[in-house]
C-alpha cells in the first residue's frame, strides 16, 4: 500500500479496488487494470470541503508548497501513479506527465503562485508578470468552487485515456473520440478511472459536459489558426444550450489544460 498525506483529497477505507471488476463482459479492460490492485489498496475519495481550504490556506501561507502538494497526487488519484497507474497501465507515460503538469499548473493558478505555475520555464521566455495577472483575472472570473476543483483536477488527469488505443480497440464504435471515449469510461468503466467513484453526480455531469464542449470546440486548434468562424459560432450554441456554469468550468479545466501541454513540474 502507498503511503503518503494528501492535503487535496482524503483517502477512503472503501472496500471497493480501484482494478477493474470481475464481469467476464469486462474481462479485457479488467485484465489491463488488474495490475493496479496489487499497488493500491483503496479507490481514492475526496475529502470534504474543508480539506481543499486547509490545503489552500497552507499554499497561500507558504507552509507548503505547491511541489508537496503535487507530490501527493497520485495517492489521491491514482490514474497518475508512475508504476502501474492507468496511463502506465496503458503504456502513456507521455501523456502521463502532461496529466500530472496539468493538475500542477492548475493548483499554481488557483493560489496565486507565479514561482510555482513558471518553474519550468527558461528566463528568456518566461511568463510576464503582466501575462500572470491576466491569467489570475481569468481565474477569478471562473468563479471555482471546491466541486469545479475537484472536478477539473479528476478531468485533466484522465482526459488523455481517451487517446489510448489500446483502450479505443475495446469500445463500441461511436465512441472512439477521446471526449466521447473518457465519458463512456466514467459511466461505463469507472474501475479504469477509479477518481470519478469519490465525484458526485454534480461533478460527473460537469465533466462530462465540458468533454462534450471540447469535442465540438478545440482552443488550442484555433490557436494555430486551424479553426473556421463557424467553429466559434458553434461554441456558443453549445454555451447557451448548457450555460454559464459550464462554460466557466470549461475554461477553468482548459486553463489546466493548455498550462500542461508541454508537461513539467509546472507550466
Amino acid at each position: 500500500q502507498r503511503k503518503g498525506k494528501s492535503l487535496l483529497f482524503s483517502r477512503g477505507d472503501s472496500n471497493a479496488k480501484s482494478a477493474a471488476a470481475n464481469s467476464s463482459e469486462d474481462l479485457q479492460l479488467d485484465a489491463e487494470v488488474q495490475q493496479e490492485e496489487e499497488y493500491v489498496d483503496h479507490t481514492s475519495t475526496v475529502s470534504p470541503e474543508q480539506s481543499y481550504k486547509r490545503a489552500k490556506e497552507q499554499l497561500q501561507d507558504k507552509k507548503v508548497k505547491v511541489s508537496e502538494v503535487a507530490s501527493s497526487l497520485s495517492d489521491s488519484i491514482p490514474e497518475l501513479m508512475q508504476k502501474r497507474g492507468t496511463h502506465d497501465v496503458f503504456g502513456q507515460a507521455v501523456e502521463r506527465e502532461k496529466s500530472e503538469s496539468c493538475c500542477i499548473s492548475l493548483m499554481a493558478l488557483l493560489v496565486g503562485s507565479y514561482e510555482d505555475y513558471t518553474a519550468p520555464q527558461p528566463p528568456q521566455a518566461r511568463l510576464s508578470e503582466n501575462q500572470w495577472r491576466q491569467l489570475q483575472e481569468l481565474v477569478q472570473w471562473t468563479q471555482p468552487t471546491v466541486s469545479m476543483i475537484r472536478a477539473a483536477l479528476v478531468l485533466l488527469a484522465i482526459r488523455a485515456l481517451g487517446k489510448s488505443k489500446r483502450i479505443l480497440q475495446q469500445l463500441p464504435p461511436n465512441y472512439h473520440r477521446p471526449e466521447t471515449a473518457v465519458i463512456f469510461l466514467m459511466r461505463t468503466y469507472p474501475d479504469v478511472v477509479p477518481s470519478v467513484k469519490a465525484l458526485d453526480e454534480e461533478e460527473l455531469e460537469l465533466m462530462s459536459e465540458a468533454l462534450e464542449v471540447h469535442k465540438d470546440f478545440n482552443l488550442a486548434q484555433m490557436l494555430q489558426g486551424e479553426n473556421v468562424p463557424a467553429s466559434v459560432f458553434q461554441l456558443q450554441e453549445v454555451i447557451k444550450r448548457l450555460g454559464t456554469e459550464i462554460f466557466r468550468f470549461y475554461i477553468l479545466f482548459l486553463l489546466g489544460f493548455m498550462s500542461g501541454l508541454a508537461g513539467g513540474q509546472g507550466s
